[in-house]
């Protein structure tokens, strides 16, 4: 029971960071002139470094919209 417990308030955890990140873009993408706006909307001109890639904050959000829709 207490495995199932802590799955639960896992999920809950999980549920709350994408509802704050959904109202974050939310938030940001109504505010076009703003400087957030511009950083998130950039891509990058510099050298690629060694190693995986790190997730930006556009491609969790796709990731979290395909992942509600199932």
């Amino acid at each position: 029971m207490k495995v199932l417990s802590e799955i639960d308030e896992s999920r809950e955890i999980l549920k709350t960071i994408k509802a704050r990140r959904w109202n974050m873009i939310g938030h940001i993408l109504r505010h076009e002139n703003e400087l957030i706006y511009k950083i998130i909307e950039a891509k990058m001109e510099d050298k690629r470094g060694q190693g995986r890639p790190r997730t930006s904050f556009v491609k969790q959000m796709i990731s979290d919209a395909r992942l509600s829709n199932k």
